[in-house]
């Protein structure tokens, strides 16, 4: 088994979530990711190496909270 990250990006590219995945190989974890989409931008990493991309497939709000403001 090899040990690989699912990072979860927000809207800006930031960061928002990262999952551990075990998996035996780089297809068996693009296989689980599926499981894992909501929408938002995500990254597959094994180490230091990027696996796979996953561009956001719509607007997908923030939990509520506070936002800041837009800009004009």
């Amino acid at each position: 088994m090899q040990t690989y990250r699912l990072i979860i990006l927000d809207d800006d590219g930031r960061v928002r979530r990262v999952t551990p995945l075990s998996c035996e190989d780089d297809a068996q974890a693009r296989q689980e990711v599926a499981s894992h989409r909501d929408g938002r931008a995500m990254e597959l990493w094994r180490g230091m190496n990027l696996v796979a991309t996953y561009a956001a497939e719509r607007d997908v709000p923030d939990e509520p909270g506070p936002r800041p403001p837009a800009q004009p």
